[in-house]
C-alpha cells in the first residue's frame, strides 16, 4: 500500500479455540506490530449460545440470497425467533 509494506501472519492456538493474527506494519524501515484475535465457534456452539438467550433457530443460509449453509459458504447467516 503506497510506501507501507503489510504482513499479515495468523496462528490457531487450540486450547482457545481462536486464530491470533500479528499484523506488521513497515515504513521508511520503521515497524509498528500489533496482534488481533478471532474467536471460531461451529454452528453447533452457536445454536447453543442462542438456546441460552431464549431464541430459537429457524434458517441457516450460506449467502446473502439463502442458498443453504454449507461448509465452505462465504457466509453464516443465522435467523432466530425468540421463544
Amino acid at each position: 500500500m503506497d510506501d507501507i509494506l503489510f504482513l499479515e501472519e495468523n496462528r490457531y492456538v487450540v486450547q482457545h479455540s481462536c486464530i491470533e493474527t500479528t499484523y506488521t506494519f513497515v515504513r521508511n524501515g520503521s515497524a509498528h506490530t500489533q496482534q488481533g484475535f478471532s474467536w471460531v465457534y461451529t454452528l453447533r456452539e452457536i445454536m447453543g449460545f442462542l438456546q441460552e438467550a431464549g431464541l430459537q433457530m429457524q434458517h441457516v443460509h450460506g449467502s446473502l440470497d439463502g442458498t443453504p449453509f454449507h461448509v465452505g459458504s462465504p457466509y453464516l447467516i443465522l435467523v432466530a425467533e425468540k421463544t
